[in-house]
C-alpha cells in the first residue's frame, strides 16, 4: 500500500475544494434577457386562453366598463340631485311670492275695510 505523500493530499485537497466552490456558481453564461425577447417568449400556438397578453386586455377591458358604468351611475345621480334641488328652490320662490301675495292682499282688505270705515264715518 502507497502512502500519499504532502504534496499530492494537498493538491487532492485543493481540487475538491475548487471543484465544490465552481458548482455553486450558475452554470449560464447568458442572461435571462437574451432568451425572452419580443414575441419568441411564448410560443405561437397558445390558445387565447392562456395567451397573457390577450387576458391582460380582457381584464382590463372588464375593469374599464366597470369604472365606465360607476361614472354614468355617479352622473346619473348627480342630475337627479340636481333636479331635487332646482325643484326645492323654485318650491321656496314660489312660497316666497306667495306670501308676498298673501300679503299683499291681507293689506289691500285692510285699505278696503279702512276705506269702508272712513266712507261710513263721513256719512254720519
Amino acid at each position: 500500500m502507497r502512502i500519499h505523500g504532502r504534496r499530492e493530499l494537498l493538491s487532492i485537497t485543493t481540487i475538491v475544494i475548487s471543484s465544490l466552490l465552481i458548482a455553486h456558481f450558475p452554470n449560464t453564461s447568458a442572461s435571462a434577457v437574451t432568451y425572452c425577447l419580443g414575441p419568441a417568449a411564448y410560443p405561437p400556438d397558445l390558445p387565447d386562453c392562456l395567451d397573457p397578453v390577450v387576458e391582460a386586455k380582457k381584464e382590463a377591458d372588464r375593469i374599464a366598463a366597470e369604472q365606465k358604468a360607476a361614472a354614468e351611475a355617479a352622473a346619473e345621480k348627480a342630475r337627479k340631485d340636481k333636479e331635487e334641488q332646482d325643484a326645492i328652490a323654485a318650491s321656496v320662490a314660489a312660497a316666497k311670492s306667495q306670501a308676498e301675495f298673501a300679503a299683499a292682499a291681507k293689506a289691500a282688505e285692510e285699505a278696503a275695510r279702512r276705506a269702508a270705515i272712513a266712507s261710513c264715518s263721513s256719512i254720519s
